[in-house]
């Protein structure tokens, strides 16, 4: 039958001028500032949402990618939008990911927290104690404890999501994202280093004032990243991947030797010394155990600390003029590995907060909420960060954030007894990401790798339990 020839229903009619009409109002809205943050937050979302609906897990590549250019995004947005005291664009993945967690809870056949390995068992109760810890009145207003959650809880829920629904075609997928983009984040990072900031992040720059970048009269890249410590975070994880790929010769050898020193110049430049320490150390740790025989490990380990002696104390004899405008950084990089705890450096203050933290809890037993040890502590006027997370825990939950270290220690076990198992790239990697972040797990103002920590703690601790799959419920 020709179309022509059908009847015409009266609904379609009427929802003609509606259409026209929801069109010109989105249109007339877009030229408002005051809006137009709302209508990306709506479009963002929803898009995300359809993916989610329509792929559901395989939807984490995508959150990945987003969040990876969410610093980068939002400074493109200033110019139109001006400065949002409330960034909208900052929850979209953290309502997909409830959506998601609320949706791994009940379509698992059974969810007994006392089935699960003794990791999973502590997660659940650090979960509900975090969840708890949002209201808590001396962590400021209930909005920081709000803010404290999208840092600490969402990463957690990554966790059980894993843990229930991801396999190592998932981790090799996003390992493959990480490496691609991670390797051109770093590149850009290096401009910004070497030449500067676009205009339009001068603009974001000049109403931030984000003096953290700032090294004497030089500044810190930041990459596409809302901070410049998630930046330095993930080009640890991107040179991590690429160099389990070297260890065990894997192919697109040129490709992985050229990120790796991409990523890790990157790092370097950053100045961010504990990362560099950690970063340096994760590397020897995956290629030690790599190898099989202990002979050889033990081999390894002796020259790998000679060398470690001689090159830090050979650090104090470069020339850093050659450096140029860089040659701050490469002094504060210097000065803190030669000596750290010299009385007009900053590494004794940041041990020193890291030990009033742990003992923070004996002078207050039940916590200073989420709200305080978070970015969002920048809601509730009181931060109490130590920027490590275990003694961050300790300050924000009190005496029964010491099982947060117990969780540390379960996750690192799993990480041994993985990578003993396997020796492939996917165990390396973990094993080397989860060393070059420790402190950053939980790192209270971070967007994106929290949540791949979490989500790779909750793989692995998947791998914990054997023969008995949890992964029966296909995504």
């Amino acid at each position: 039958m020709n179309i022509l020839n059908k009847p015409i229903s009266y609904k379609n009619i009427l929802f003609i001028p509606f259409f026209i009409i929801t069109a010109l109002s989105i249109g007339f809205a877009s030229t408002q500032t005051s809006i137009v943050n709302y209508l990306n937050f709506l479009v963002l979302f929803f898009l995300l949402l359809a993916i989610t609906l329509r792929f559901k897990y395989n939807v984490f590549p995508v959150l990945v990618i987003y969040l990876i250019f969410l610093g980068l995004i939002r400074r493109l947005l200033i110019p139109v939008t001006g400065w949002p005291e409330y960034d909208l664009l900052l929850i979209v993945v953290p309502l997909i990911t409830l959506i998601l967690f609320i949706y791994t809870l009940f379509n698992r056949k059974y969810v007994n927290v006392f089935q699960k390995n003794l990791l999973t068992k502590i997660m659940y109760i650090i979960l509900l104690v975090g969840v708890l810890q949002i209201f808590n009145p001396l962590g400021g207003s209930l909005l920081s404890g709000i803010m404290g959650s999208i840092f600490l809880i969402i990463p957690w829920c990554w966790y059980f999501i894993s843990y229930y629904y991801f396999d190592e075609q998932k981790i090799l997928k996003v390992f493959k994202i990480i490496e691609i983009i991670g390797f051109s984040v770093a590149c850009y990072g290096l401009y910004q280093t070497f030449y500067g900031y676009l205009p339009f992040e001068k603009v974001w720059f000049d109403i931030a004032g984000y003096q953290a970048l700032y090294i004497g009269q030089s500044l810190r890249a930041i990459g596409t990243f809302p901070s410049a410590m998630e930046y330095t975070v993930f080009c640890m994880i991107t040179f991590i991947i690429s160099f389990s790929h070297l260890i065990l010769k894997s192919k697109l050898k040129y490709f992985h030797i050229l990120t790796c020193i991409v990523s890790f110049m990157a790092i370097i430049f950053e100045s961010t010394r504990t990362i560099i320490i950690t970063t340096i150390f994760a590397s020897i740790s995956m290629y030690i155990f790599s190898k099989n025989k202990k002979s050889t490990k033990l081999i390894i380990t002796f020259f790998a600390f000679i060398l470690l002696v001689f090159f830090v104390n050979s650090l104090r004899y470069i020339p850093t003029q050659i450096f140029g405008d860089q040659a701050n950084n490469i002094e504060h990089i210097i000065s803190g590995l030669t000596n750290p705890l010299a009385e007009d450096d900053t590494g004794s203050l940041h041990i020193e907060r890291v030990f009033s933290g742990i003992i923070t809890p004996l002078k207050n037993p039940v916590g200073y909420g989420l709200g305080t040890i978070t970015t969002g502590a920048t809601k509730s006027g009181s931060n109490l960060s130590t920027e490590f997370d275990i003694s961050n825990i300790l300050v924000g939950f009190g005496l029964i954030g010491f099982i947060y270290l117990i969780a540390y220690i379960l996750v690192f076990r799993n990480a041994l007894k993985y990578i003993n198992l396997k020796k492939d790239t996917i165990s390396l990697a973990i094993f080397g990401i989860l060393i070059g972040g420790i402190g950053q797990w939980s790192g209270g103002g971070t967007y994106l790798v929290s949540i791949i920590f979490w989500t790779l703690i909750g793989f692995i601790s998947k791998q914990d339990i054997g023969k008995k799959e949890t992964n029966d419920v296909k995504s």
